[in-house]
């Protein structure tokens, strides 16, 4: 084959201004019938430049974001990548979703990955796991298998050579026991077998030291001024500046940067935006060719307290990208960075506090996995100790919010699919996504869930539920409010006294998943009634907790403030078990999900709602039944805030012990 078929993510910025290099580059592509795969969001682009695309010969595109960038781009011709990798993996489950709502043709799409982290490769899988998606999303698994396989050969004006399972072409095969959910049983390259049962028999043996390079320093006379933030504009009383505001988790060219307005207090901007204070960013030229072309502003998506973290992009121009709250710190850290071909550090007080080389052409690292794996959690670790909250974990404030029993998916919108797990890892190790299998995020942070011993699993899952009920049960003693799902189910107890509380538990249960099935139909899987199982352990513990707890009765107001603190810590951590676990989800998560799923709505918000109709459904059986309102006080405001914030702190502590573990690992 052709070492060179084409030309990858030609951005429009430039041959769209004239740019004779660029139409160069176009007419031997052209010339040799190859293709040219366009980058762009075809939203933020005007009818005539995206009409000046295909003249210039543009085949594909490989920047789509959300239903209308997709109806554009096939409205315009183009066979079009559906991508998993860039931001959550929302964003592709935005896009699937639209194919099916929209019942668009899937001959013109594409699957396709971009950034995506070795963490996600690790729990979650390649294009077994895309493949799967589709399905799970109601597309045919044949059409999906197409989309990454023979369509994209197509595209790539390569279908006479690869795509397809056809005599005289080159293929990769894999044998798998579900067209539905890809179980990679065997995979044969070149007509070997290479893999079984997710295991490598046989390892790649490529030696890449040919293609690392060595540094060229660019950087030298870089000085701190230099990263300042200047106002685009300063309002006329002087107390408000407009800045840019970069922010680039997956939500579309549109929304890469705009413009916003800041407080301006002695000649300083303060780095607030509607509330929130943001780190600042800089993108530096690397070797300018007269005046160094530096872009300044706030940044949305990386939020260090202290310190700093640079990395270095060759293509198409070479520009270092730095994030900071301090110009000293990250003029600093980009320096440290143009010492090497290329990589990623971490710096705080001038002090390297990660490095991440990445000698191939200054772009990739010449690592093995667990080199590569080791450095990731070293440069996740670094960031968390200057304060990064990464947002494309969403571990914050507005997703950890009201955590009652069976619903540990406050604490992470990450958690957002029931039981769609790859089968066998070897042994007796599998692999779920159930309510740890979302973890992988944008900055590969260091593995929450467990994916070892499915028997060990089960048994943290099970103390889990344990801990979960006597907290429950702890916050019911206190006497001063609990969460909205307990204080429906115990109102009920009130009503209804035969029954005890543990069996309206499992009832509730019953009835969020009859709900999931009339939301989304299609959807439901005969798996799902697995939810049930530890729906009734649920049940069981918490009437048995109830039981043990009878003689907790705290008399003092501050005693009764201080368990419900104490039951809340218990509580959340029995939610970490269970998440830690990665098993199966409760049926109220699965209605959650479900409507979710159906919706499109941030995850977060839904899981809000939900729980505020708890809360309003409470209240209006406790008025029609009881005539007052019940266990309902300040002690439910209380829960919300406190099992979100336990949640990030256990979340937080063993991320840190596992990444120093890690990191300890190679010396041992």
């Amino acid at each position: 084959m052709e070492p060179v078929i084409g030309l990858g993510e030609f951005e429009h910025f430039t041959y769209s201004s004239g740019n004779d290099d660029d139409f160069r580059k176009a007419a031997w592509v052209r010339e040799r019938g190859g293709f040219m795969n366009g980058h762009w969001g075809v939203t933020a682009l005007s009818d005539m430049i995206l009409n000046y695309l295909p003249a210039i010969g543009v085949s594909n595109n490989h920047d789509v974001w959300n239903e209308d960038d997709i109806e554009k781009s096939i409205r315009y011709g183009f066979p079009t990548h559906i991508k998993f990798g860039v931001g959550s993996s929302e964003v592709i489950k935005r896009l699937l979703r639209a194919i099916v709502d929209r019942k668009f043709p899937t001959d013109n799409f594409m699957l396709c990955t971009d950034n995506i982290s070795i963490e996600r490769l690790r729990t979650m899988g390649h294009m077994d796991w895309i493949i799967s998606l589709c399905a799970e999303m109601g597309i045919n698994p044949i059409k999906a298998i197409k989309m990454a396989t023979y369509n994209t050969a197509r595209s790539f004006h390569m279908e006479d050579k690869i795509g397809s399972l056809t005599p005289g072409r080159f293929a990769d095969i894999v044998l798998t026991d579900s067209l539905s959910r890809i179980n990679p049983l065997y995979v044969f390259k070149d007509g070997e077998l290479i893999a079984r049962d997710r295991k490598l028999l046989r390892n790649a043996d490529i030696d890449y030291s040919g293609m690392c390079t060595k540094g060229v320093a660019g950087a030298g006379d870089l000085t701190p001024q230099m990263l300042d933030i200047v106002p685009i504009e300063v309002s006329e009383d002087g107390t408000k500046a407009k800045v840019y505001l970069f922010d680039v988790y997956g939500r579309g060219h549109d929304q890469f940067y705009r413009e916003v307005w800041v407080p301006f207090r002695d000649g300083k901007i303060v780095p607030e935006v509607e509330g929130n204070t943001h780190s600042r960013l800089s993108v530096v030229q690397r070797y300018p060719d007269g005046e160094r072309h530096i872009v300044n502003g706030l940044f949305k998506g990386v939020d260090l307290d202290h310190g700093a973290v640079a990395t270095f992009w060759p293509a198409p121009k070479p520009y270092f990208v730095v994030v900071g709250q301090d110009s000293e710190e990250m003029c600093h850290c980009i320096k440290r960075v143009d010492a090497y071909s290329g990589a990623c550090i971490v710096t705080d007080g001038k002090v390297d506090k990660a490095v991440m080389p990445l000698e191939i052409h200054g772009v990739m690292a010449n690592m093995s996995v667990e080199e590569l794996t080791s450095s990731a959690n070293a440069i996740d670790l670094a960031l968390e100790e200057l304060g990064n909250r990464n947002e494309g974990a969403s571990v914050d404030g507005e997703d950890c919010g009201q955590v009652g029993e069976g619903t540990s998916m406050s604490a992470q919108d990450n958690f957002k699919r029931a039981w769609s797990g790859r089968r066998r890892d070897g042994g007796d190790h599998v692999q779920k996504d159930g309510l740890g299998g979302q973890m992988a995020n944008h900055s590969a942070k260091a593995e929450i869930v467990d994916t070892g011993s499915l028997i060990r699993r089960w048994i943290v899952y099970i103390l889990g539920i344990y801990v979960l009920t006597l907290g429950i049960s702890l916050a019911i003693r206190a006497g001063i409010g609990v969460s909205p799902q307990s204080s429906l189910t115990r109102t009920m107890t009130l009503i209804y006294t035969p029954l005890s509380q543990g069996a309206y538990s499992f009832i509730f249960d019953l009835i969020m998943l009859f709900l999931a099935y009339l939301v989304l139909p299609r959807k439901f899987k005969m798996i799902s009634f697995l939810g049930l199982v530890p729906a009734a352990v649920l049940g069981i513990f918490l009437d048995l907790n109830l039981f043990l707890t009878e003689f907790v009765r705290p008399g003092e107001y501050y005693a009764r403030v201080a368990l419900l603190v104490f039951a809340d810590a218990a509580l959340a951590f029995g939610l970490f078990l269970m998440i830690r676990a990665n098993l199966i989800l409760m049926p109220t998560d699965l209605f959650v999900n479900t409507v979710f799923e159906r919706t499109g709505w941030k995850w977060g918000n839904v899981k809000t709602g939900f729980d505020c109709a708890l809360l309003v459904t409470s209240v209006a059986v406790g008025l029609s039944f009881l005539g007052d309102v019940h266990f309902i006080r300040e002690g439910t405001i209380i829960n919300a805030i406190l099992v979100g914030q336990y949640i990030k702190l256990y979340f937080f502590l063993f991320k840190k012990l596992d990444g120093r573990k890690r990191a300890a690992a190679p010396a041992a």
